[in-house]
């Protein structure tokens, strides 16, 4: 396979909750025909968000993650990776996943965001249900190299996580 050979290690892959691809990204995968494959794989167990690293590897990319406080997202599976109020004052602009947090409702937290984007406020927001034990920030893997809003070269496929 492209990919094993350009150096994907099984399992390699990034939250598919929110992510970005360049351009060359797009286009090297345009050009081996890989968007004509969506169909090989899209009623499979295999998620995109793995698929895509798949497919950045094989296109000889690497993955970069900007999750690292100041960084672009602020991820996690279920729920959020952190507070409302903590996730800004970490610097994220690119929040996920709003749904299943065991906290706060998905009413509560677009509110917040909201409230937070028309007034440059943020409103104090109080947990639907209380937390047993306090919320540890999200792990995060740090890139590679220092960036800074997603400032990657076009040999790169930038990629939350």
């Amino acid at each position: 396979m492209d990919a094993t050979r350009a150096g994907y290690d099984p399992g390699e892959h990034v939250s598919g909750g929110a992510y970005a691809a360049t351009r060359t990204l797009l286009d090297r995968m345009l050009d081996r025909n890989y968007l004509a494959e969506r169909r090989c794989w899209a009623d499979s167990a295999m998620s995109e968000d793995v698929m895509m690293g798949i497919y950045a590897r094989a296109c000889g990319l690497t993955i970069e993650g900007f999750a690292a406080d100041g960084e672009t997202f602020g991820v996690k599976h279920v729920g959020l990776p952190d507070t409302p109020q903590r996730l800004l004052e970490r610097g994220y602009s690119v929040i996920h996943s709003l749904k299943n947090d065991p906290r706060f409702t998905e009413d509560q937290i677009r509110a917040f965001y909201r409230e937070h984007r028309l007034t440059g406020v943020a409103p104090v927001l109080d947990p639907a249900v209380p937390t047993p034990a306090p919320v540890e920030p999200a792990e995060t893997l740090a890139p590679a190299r220092a960036v800074s809003d997603m400032d990657v070269d076009e040999d790169e496929l930038a990629l939350g996580f």
